[in-house]
């Protein structure tokens, strides 16, 4: 009976520290990740930006109801006029209105101001450039749930340098998926399966569920209504439902 205890708790505690490890190195990615993107976007090209809309749209995150800041804009480039929702490089989300609304009354319907656009796919756009600390939070949160795989890896005889390539290489895997996956939008336009920025419309996310990118269409909805991931998600597959029905 206790070399069974003693096994199943070596299961245990093997199962658990691979959990806080991918844990980490999830956190550690989604950091680095963050870092390079708001580095980035700092050199991004500035032109001038007209507010369209400005409004308080309620979301749910997590069975919690909370508020979004929801801003357009239309700004042109050398590569054509586009229109962008997004405020930063990550989308806020407020668990008080009068807090959302603060940022939205920021941005009056019909005034100016300056957006940054990402020259490498020109409907990309900002117009609140965002600090390195966001990133960094989370690489710090990271690294600390790496502790305790690097202590019991070391207590098992590993040496530092195992140890050292365990805990990194799945941070930098992640990092490199999320680098791939965030450029695939502009990969997706050179090849013809996304239309130009800011000529899209729900019957191209249709077209795009049709053909099986359910991937892409979530991110075309969401570039057209500036919407959260789960209303995307659900939009998409209402609109890929109702194109289905009204097939003959």
């Amino acid at each position: 009976m206790t070399e069974i205890f003693q096994n199943g708790m070596f299961v245990f505690l093997g199962a658990a520290g691979l959990l806080i490890l991918l844990i980490g190195a999830l956190l550690i990615g989604v950091g680095l990740f963050s870092l390079q993107r708001r580095s980035a976007s700092r050199h991004w090209p500035q032109v001038p930006a007209t507010i369209e809309v400005s409004e308080v749209r309620p979301e749910t995150f997590s069975e919690t109801q909370m508020y979004k800041p929801v801003v357009s804009y239309r700004y042109t480039t050398p590569a054509g006029t586009f229109t962008s929702h997004n405020l930063a490089t990550t989308g806020r989300l407020y668990a008080k209105p009068a807090k959302a609304q603060k940022i939205a009354d920021r941005y009056l319907v019909g005034t100016t101001v300056m957006a940054r656009y990402n020259p490498d796919d020109p409907g990309e756009a900002m117009v609140e450039p965002e600090g390195l600390g966001g990133g960094l939070m989370f690489i710090v949160f990271g690294l600390l749930c790496m502790i305790p795989p690097a202590v019991g890896g070391y207590q098992a005889g590993l040496s530092p340098r195992a140890i050292g390539l365990i805990l990194a290489i799945p941070a930098l895997v992640i990092t490199v998926l999320l680098l791939r996956s965030r450029s695939g939008t502009a990969a997706a336009r050179a090849k013809g399966l996304l239309p130009p920025a800011g000529e899209g419309s729900d019957a191209d996310v249709a077209a795009l569920m049709a053909r099986g990118e359910k991937l892409l269409a979530i991110r075309l909805y969401r570039e057209l209504h500036g919407s959260g991931l789960k209303e995307a998600k659900e939009a998409v597959e209402t609109l890929d439902r109702d194109a289905r029905n009204a097939a003959p």
